[in-house]
């Protein structure tokens, strides 16, 4: 058997994914943000309750030091408020401002519809068939991952 086709179309698989992650870094410098500040701002867009730099460094798996120096500046711009949860004091709930949730949808609703004439352009069936395949391909490289490359 040959293994070099596998890997051959593993990595056209990623070269498609780092072409598709050069277009959000695009985008995101074409609206003043970095990448993950970009990202960040989605996730605060799209939790408007509980939303914490916690979540925030879970979600994207950043530390938390770069999480925060960008919550910093989207507090500085006044983008963004902090809210004391009271369930838990260690922990602030961050939400957009006014003027936050009026930079927000124009940045993030440009970035969906984007994303939505994308996935439009396909039929129901291969949208179907694109998150079969890459549920299965995630699921195959997770059990990889944790039988047989963990320490």
């Amino acid at each position: 058997m040959d293994n070099s086709i596998p890997r051959d179309q593993f990595r056209q698989f990623f070269e498609i994914w780092s072409s598709m992650e050069k277009l959000y870094d695009q985008y995101a410098r074409s609206v003043g943000l970095t990448y993950s500040s970009l990202s960040i701002l989605e996730i605060i867009y799209d939790t408007p309750v509980n939303c914490t730099q916690k979540l925030i460094c879970e979600e994207m798996h950043y530390p938390k030091q770069s999480v925060n120096l960008i919550i910093k500046s989207f507090l500085e711009q006044g983008y963004i408020e902090m809210k004391e949860i009271k369930s838990d004091r260690r922990n602030k709930a961050l939400r957009l401002s006014k003027s936050g949730r009026v930079y927000a949808d124009k940045v993030i609703g440009n970035l969906t519809r984007a994303e939505d004439a994308a996935i439009e352009g396909l039929t129901s069936e291969e949208r179907q068939t694109f998150i079969e395949i890459m549920r299965k391909m995630e699921h195959g490289f997770r059990e990889k991952i944790e039988l047989e490359c963990a320490p």
